[in-house]
């Protein structure tokens, strides 16, 4: 078997580092903060990240059960992608947080959209969290509301990852 000819090489990828992700969650707001989390210290796929659910979070543990992609949920990858992730104390403290200001479900998902179905993570991406990161290191504003009235020019806060 063949593959097809316009398969893309898999593209290098790159690990942040716990102050990275760190300075991350710092920078942007709720939701989003608490989904690099998510993923930062379970080490899922977005469309597993998708998935979560409020009934497979219990105990201190999280269950992968599904996966979300482009609006259809699906098993998870592979039999190995069943499983269940044991959640740190920080993450766990954010999960809390977050339950508690959508009035405590006990079911749906964890990262719901204003319509209650699972958000996609690439629009919080670029709706929300390369904003968050994308600032002046002089003012913090992002480069688009960089105007004639800044005393300065707009240079990208490089502390930010």
């Amino acid at each position: 078997m063949e593959l097809p000819k316009n398969v893309r090489e898999p593209e290098e990828t790159y690990a942040y580092s716990l102050e990275e992700v760190l300075a991350m969650m710092s920078a942007t707001p709720e939701p989003a903060s608490s989904m690099i989390a998510a993923v930062a210290f379970t080490g899922v796929r977005k469309g597993e990240l998708r998935g979560f659910t409020w009934e497979n979070y219990r105990d201190g543990r999280l269950r992968v059960k599904q996966s979300i992609w482009n609006g259809i949920s699906t098993d998870s990858k592979s039999k190995k992608s069943k499983r269940t992730i044991p959640i740190i104390q920080q993450l766990a403290l954010r999960l809390a947080a977050l339950r508690n200001s959508q009035g405590n479900p006990i079911s749906g998902p964890l990262f719901p959209n204003g319509a209650g179905k699972a958000v996609a993570p690439d629009s919080v991406l670029n709706r929300v969290i390369l904003p968050a990161l994308e600032v002046c290191e002089h003012c913090s504003k992002p480069k688009a509301e960089h105007d004639a009235t800044v005393q300065h020019s707009y240079e990208r806060n490089t502390v930010l990852p």
